[in-house]
């Protein structure tokens, strides 16, 4: 008979001890003995069984091979143990034994010399009490490995030791305290301050290498080449609770665990949720303030399909010469819907809405969030004690508290982020009124930034319609006091467009009274 003899360990650090070496004399001498046929050489895989791994590494390919008649049978599978082909739930490991069984293929378990088949059914029950032995094995190993870290974690915390001497790279350990290199803790409030201020990612990180500011390693033999500053290391840093001192599992399977006051903190926990809420923002807007080409960027939208209208590069003709010019165009023309918008003229549509911009006051435009803000902050309370108080039934293993938390858990971290969003928008704007002279320049990126960000603040959208060469733009406030506002215009003339009514002076003061 055809046999294929399967060996496993959990992880890379059991390949310094003898087990695939072990399990590979075993079972190849067991083959052996009874003159099965050994097709090739061992297969194996380095994953864990508790968690189901094996079956996305060799294991899963044979299995696979069975299923498709790639594997001729009959046959046989030859393992040390049964718990190398899994040490999951037994309702989950057994199903799995059933179809490679019925489908033609015995296993022998060498450990026990019992072998599985479709005529000895009465075996079945031996396997499931292996099954149920291995998991249990598993199941107390991973708590008593997480009882372990939540002990040195609860030691760390009472005593200031220090759990790993694996810090982030503006710290380092002194006698067996983790201090702050003070030149890279700088670098990292800095950094903060920069995104906090409209700068993205890839500014900063091209702002460093303009300064010849390294990044910072421990150690440079890691790394094939020099390392750069890039988008991403510099998110990496900004998402980093450590940042403000917090120490979350340094184990995958552990993040749900959090040591505040670890580390020496760079920033305010604050300024941490605000970045994070900044980043959400970024994204779910799609907003790229590297270039800020567009200082509309994440307010314009289609009116024809709904979709984000970004800035295109292409070329006009004048006298003959091809001249560069940019143009605003709808997204959903290039991402597949039949969009019949039609492109307008990105400078003239700046200085048509900044002009009218020009004698608003941002201070003045916002929404006055103290009410909601006090609000939110009582339900985060609430919901913060609510969530202390299931701790307990939670530990017991009682599944009603265990939903009840989770939902809870949902709703304060839904809570926690309004929160900041509302005091985002309730600080006091780093502008008062828009320069339109200087914010129409392009070389001012940083002004452009903070203009696009502000406005970010008081405005919802504007939407752009184009009909019959006659274009809208109707503004819409994030305060519902000053309703929708239209600027109307040629498209051939953009920079001509005159709002449906004038604006009396003031008119957003009295709407905010």
């Amino acid at each position: 008979m055809q046999a294929f003899i399967y060996s496993r360990i959990s992880s890379t650090k059991q390949q310094t001890g003898d087990g695939l070496d072990r399990q590979i004399e075993l079972t190849h001498n067991y083959a052996k003995s009874l003159n099965l046929d050994i097709q090739h050489e061992s297969f194996q895989d380095i994953a864990s069984g508790y968690h189901g791994k094996q079956m996305q590494g060799r294991l899963g390919v044979f299995l696979d091979a069975i299923k498709t008649g790639k594997v001729k049978t009959p046959a046989a599978l030859v393992v040390e143990s049964l718990d190398r082909l899994g040490r999951e739930h037994t309702m989950d490991a057994l199903p799995r034994l059933m179809d490679i069984i019925n489908s033609g293929v015995e296993v022998h378990e060498v450990s026990t010399g019992v072998v599985y088949n479709r005529e000895d059914t009465h075996k079945i029950h031996i396997a499931i009490a292996v099954m149920e032995r291995a998991h249990n094995e598993s199941k107390v190993k991973a708590l008593r490995t997480k009882q372990a870290y939540k002990t040195a974690k609860q030691k760390a915390a009472e005593t200031g030791k220090v759990i790993t001497s694996l810090v982030p790279v503006w710290m380092e350990v002194k006698d067996d305290k983790i201090v702050l290199i003070p030149e890279r803790a700088e670098l990292v409030k800095r950094i903060f301050e920069m995104y906090l201020s409209g700068c993205g990612g890839t500014v900063i990180a091209r702002t460093f290498h303009k300064e010849n500011i390294e990044y910072p390693v421990y150690n440079i033999k890691a790394f094939k080449g020099k390392p750069e500053w890039n988008e991403q290391r510099i998110l990496k840093i900004i998402k980093s609770t450590a940042t403000y001192g917090a120490l979350t599992s340094i184990q995958p399977h552990h993040k749900d665990h959090v040591l505040y006051d670890y580390y020496p903190a760079v920033i305010t926990i604050d300024t941490y949720n605000k970045a994070q809420q900044v980043m959400k923002s970024r994204v779910k807007k799609k907003t790229k303030t590297h270039q800020m080409q567009n200082i509309f960027t994440g307010l314009l939208e289609c009116g024809d399909c709904g979709s984000t209208i970004q800035p295109n590069l292409s070329t006009t003709t004048k006298k003959g010469i091809k001249i560069p010019m940019w143009y605003l165009r709808c997204s959903g023309k290039t991402g597949g819907k039949s969009c019949k918008a039609k492109n307008i003229n990105l400078p003239n549509t700046e200085y048509t809405i900044l002009m009218w911009f020009r004698s608003l006051r941002f201070s003045k435009l916002q929404v006055d969030s103290r009410d909601e803000i006090t609000t939110t902050e009582a339900l985060v309370t609430k919901l913060d004690e609510q969530a202390s108080n299931l701790l307990y039934l939670v530990s017991t293993g009682n599944q009603r508290a265990i939903l009840m938390f989770e939902q809870v858990e949902q709703q304060l971290q839904e809570s926690k982020s309004k929160l900041v969003q509302l005091e985002l928008q309730n600080e006091k704007p780093q502008l008062e009124r828009i320069e339109t002279k200087l914010a129409l320049d392009t070389k001012n990126i940083d002004l452009r930034r903070i203009v696009n960000l502000e406005l970010q603040k008081v405005i919802d959208k504007i939407v752009v319609n184009v009909v019959n060469k006659e274009v809208t733009f109707s503004v819409y406030f994030k305060n519902p006091k000053f309703g929708t506002k239209y600027i109307c215009g040629l498209q051939k003339s953009i920079h001509k467009a005159q709002p449906d009514e004038e604006l009396p002076v003031g008119w957003h003061t009295d709407a905010q009274v």
